[in-house]
């Protein structure tokens, strides 16, 4: 059929053959039923446009959302800042020795008047609240429960996203993100801090969950890898930075980077259509028509053959005859999809433990935390890029073992200086170390994020990546306290335990994950499993 100018929707006129919706029953035995049984959606795509104009606009405004939830996420790096800090006044006026620096207590008395050094830094709740000595597990705390809420938002939009669509579920949860991180910024003690954390973590995680999905359910299996890839988490960590160096306030940060994303919400409501392939699922076939007659016409491409949409449908809901909704059991249904979900948990826990826990320690490493979090930024924006090329050029699963071992050999490196106690003297190749260590594991996670996507059927994708988000808030939950035995116990414990888990992942992933590069997205869950192991 060829394109034209249609008016009369936002998608354009919907025109007479338009499907309905319609979930009766398909015979197995028809000759067009048997005509699809090898067809996937992917086949619509080849003339509608794997990677079109459509696409880059859809994918261009959810990734410009990494600069926004980035910058929500990771505020701690900043707000939690500690600058050295003297004792001004015991209790009781007690006596003050000569050295004050970082003195709780003296002679029994506790400390109650605090001074801190700002010259190179910037004001933070640590600052304003007084979060030192016997409170200063509450920045930790805090990073904690922020992870906790990021796990229920997560697992929240996984059933949201699966339920009532992709584009309500994300437009609620971004909205809510943007005012949570703009209301921090007005907290008169750390408790109502943590709290509104807590909430910024449950909006952020969905957020992030249905930002990673949607855009790869419109594009070909070769442009999935670009889709994952190509993230602007490091981007949004730098202009965090530049906002946090030019104010040198932890409030008037918070306040900028709420309004990062607020001209996105109008974008996405008006360019960002719900899921073609969740329609399709549900039913929704007249939806689902006019979303692909936009897509034609934005492609200047024909409109595809839409019966074969509803057929395709079809088979792929064959499993669906009842309507049931899908469940995190279903992750969980056969022995072999059991094991892949169980390690696509760990993948994105292990990565998120030891990127949080690295990124919490910004401030302890030589230089300044500005320097630090810069730095981190613009080296991890090339990493995760190059996952692009390696990913589709070598596969996931070598990639995944490639990448895997910068942090590996940069984490043991790191144990073996702290083991020979010549810490104090390369104290800059520690840091270029731990950086670079970090920026491997950013590319892992990544990696991860696709297994996640390509490894799940349509039905339970969203469910599949919120899994794995939960993961990797469980990862962010316990991150701070691996960071604090090296407080408690020797400076390199934490680094011990994150080359163990850099280890393990890999082991787990070379063995039992199957490779998904350049396949057809799985739409049902009979198709995943007949799928092969690895």
């Amino acid at each position: 059929m060829p394109n034209s100018k249609m008016a009369g929707s936002k998608y354009g006129k919907t025109s007479e053959r338009c499907l309905k919706d319609d979930n009766a029953p398909i015979d197995d035995n028809s000759e067009e039923f048997s005509a699809i049984k090898n067809s996937h959606f992917e086949e619509m795509l080849d003339t509608l446009g794997h990677f079109g104009r459509f696409q880059i606009r859809v994918f261009v405004i959810l990734t410009l959302m990494d600069l926004s939830t980035n910058s929500a996420g990771m505020l701690f790096i900043f707000s939690h800042y500690v600058p050295p800090w003297t004792c001004l006044r015991l209790a009781e006026n007690a006596s003050l020795p000569n050295d004050t620096n970082r003195l709780c207590s003296f002679n029994g008395s506790r400390c109650v008047l605090f001074d801190y050094d700002l010259t190179n830094a910037l004001t933070s709740i640590i600052t304003e609240f007084n979060l030192v000595c016997e409170l200063s597990y509450i920045p930790k705390l805090s990073v904690s429960l922020q992870m906790v809420g990021v796990f229920f938002g997560a697992m929240a939009s996984g059933y949201l996203a699966d339920s009532i669509g992709r584009k309500k579920t994300l437009l609620g949860f971004a909205f809510f993100m943007m005012v949570s991180q703009f209301v921090v910024g007005f907290s008169d003690s750390w408790l109502i801090y943590s709290i509104i954390r807590t909430l910024t973590g449950f909006f952020t995680g969905g957020t992030l969950n249905i930002c990673f999905t949607l855009p790869i359910e419109f594009v070909g299996p070769k442009w999935r890898t670009f889709c994952a890839c190509f993230v602007l988490y490091g981007l949004g960590k730098a202009l965090m930075s530049l906002f946090a160096y030019s104010t040198r306030n932890w409030r008037h940060t918070a306040f900028i980077t709420a309004s990062i994303g607020i001209p996105l919400l109008p974008a996405i409501i008006i360019w960002v259509p719900e899921s073609v392939r969740w329609l399709t699922m549900k039913g929704r076939f007249k939806e689902a028509d006019e979303i692909i007659r936009w897509m034609a016409r934005t492609n200047k491409t024909q409109v595809p053959d839409l019966n074969l949409l509803r057929l395709i449908a079809a088979k792929d809901r064959r499993e669906q005859e009842k309507s049931r909704k899908h469940g995190y059991l279903d992750l969980f249904k056969t022995r072999k999809l059991a094991i892949q979900t169980c390690i696509i948990i760990y993948c994105w826990f292990s990565c998120s433990a030891i990127n949080y826990g690295i990124s919490s320690m910004y401030s302890t490493f030589t230089g300044t935390v500005f320097v630090n979090a810069v730095v981190s930024s613009f080296v991890s924006i090339p990493a995760d890029w190059s996952v692009i090329f390696v990913a589709n050029r070598f596969g996931r699963r070598r990639s995944f073992f490639f990448y895997m071992l910068i942090p590996i050999t940069c984490m043991v490196a790191v144990v073996i200086i702290g083991a020979l106690n010549k810490a104090e003297d390369v104290g800059i190749l520690t840091t270029m170390l731990v950086i670079l260590g970090n920026c491997g594991i950013l590319s892992c996670w990544t990696l991860a994020s696709i297994y996640s996507a390509e490894i799940y059927a349509t039905v339970i994708r969203n469910l599949g990546c919120g899994a794995g988000s939960m993961g990797a808030r469980i990862g962010g939950i316990i991150a701070p306290q691996i960071a604090l035995l090296g407080q408690i116990s020797y400076w390199i414990v934490p680094y011990v335990v994150y080359a163990f888990l850099a280890i393990s992942t890999t082991l787990f992933v070379m063995i039992w994950l199957p490779e998904t590069n350049k396949k057809p997205l799985k739409d049902s869950l009979r198709d995943a499993e007949e799928s092969p192991s690895c």
